[in-house]
């Protein structure tokens, strides 16, 4: 029933990270591929930084809105 209630509601897809790092530092995230993310859902990412992050934002898609958001 979760699955149903969840296909006919908006999700964010086409998730991506947009990390403002200096160019010696490097940054590894899992998944390398995020899944689309429905309401009420969690995505858990972890991520690698070689050095301090400057600024991290999360973009995707809800519905036909492009959304971006800045993790702290």
């Amino acid at each position: 029933m979760k699955i149903l209630k969840q296909a006919m509601q908006g999700a964010l897809r086409d998730v991506s990270l947009n990390w403002s790092l200096p160019p010696e530092l490097k940054v590894t995230v899992l998944p390398e591929k995020f899944p689309a993310i429905f309401s009420g859902d969690k995505l858990v990412m972890y991520a690698v930084i070689k050095g301090a992050a400057v600024s991290v934002n999360i973009f995707g898609t809800l519905e036909v809105i492009d959304v971006k958001n800045p993790l702290s």
